[in-house]
């Protein structure tokens, strides 16, 4: 609708002793909006007798021009290609009649400004596009720190019980053996699970990441994460009575368990 494609005034320039237009910045000045609507220059030699203000399709009343003083108007367009930016407008206290030189002076203020307004918008977004860069680089380098870390640990205990095994596998105890073996497993496990999220994090961001569904027995997978995780001893788990079943993707509700 006409009433949107002007917004509230935003910056002006004014003469000393006229009303500024930003004190009523809500309201739509009719010449203002012929000429957002027609993106073409549009002036009026005395609003009061401007038939063409009247018409009810147009945003804007013309009664409004009495509180900001102006009798005579000229606007033009501000345009980069096909977008309309703004408006540009010049009034008189007085009846006038606009002249060519008039019009080609506010037509050659409103190309500069409208260049000036589109290479603000784009140091704009390019400081924008700048910090949102910045924060993604941050947090890819947390989160490389972050994994580095996760990895390093299982590895640390995996490497650990080799060369344990290897070094003194025949001084150890059945039962020492028997803890190594399944500390091992466990961290093995942990291990697989960090690199499988790494891989689906990877799958992720570039949108590849399928899901699988099938019909699934929640608790019996739930007891599987806890026997994968390596917690057995210290965890309880409790399954109500009901329908244990769901349609989901097994691989992925058992990493959410796991993690």
């Amino acid at each position: 609708p006409a009433s949107s494609m002007l917004g509230p005034i935003a910056h002006e320039w004014h003469a000393s002793g006229f009303v500024r237009l930003a004190r009523e910045d809500d309201r739509q000045y009719p010449v203002s909006s012929l000429a957002a609507m027609s993106r073409t220059t549009q002036w009026s030699t005395d609003v009061t007798e401007d038939e063409r203000l009247v018409d009810p399709s147009l945003a804007g009343d013309r009664s409004d021009y009495e509180g900001v003083q102006a009798r005579a108007v000229l606007s033009t367009p501000l345009m980069w290609g096909d977008e309309l930016l703004g408006v540009a407008t010049f009034h008189s206290r007085r009846q006038r009649q606009w002249t060519r030189s008039d019009v080609a002076l506010l037509e050659a203020a409103a190309r500069e400004v409208s260049i000036a307004l589109h290479h603000a918008r784009m140091y704009r977004d390019a400081l924008e596009s700048t910090r949102k860069l910045q924060e993604v680089d941050q947090m890819r380098s947390d989160f490389m720190q972050m994994v580095s870390h996760e990895l390093r640990s299982p590895m640390t205990v995996v490497v650990g019980i080799a060369e344990m095994l290897q070094s003194h596998g025949g001084q150890l105890s059945q039962d020492q053996h028997a803890e190594l073996i399944e500390t091992l497993g466990r961290e093995a496990r942990r291990l697989g699970r960090l690199v499988s999220e790494v891989l689906d994090l990877e799958a992720l961001d570039k949108g590849s990441l399928a899901l699988r569904a099938s019909e699934v027995d929640l608790a019996a997978l739930a007891e599987e994460a806890v026997t994968d995780s390596g917690n057995v001893d210290r965890t309880s788990l409790s399954v109500s009575p009901g329908d244990r079943r769901a349609n989901v993707d097994r691989d992925r509700i058992k990493q959410v368990l796991l993690n």
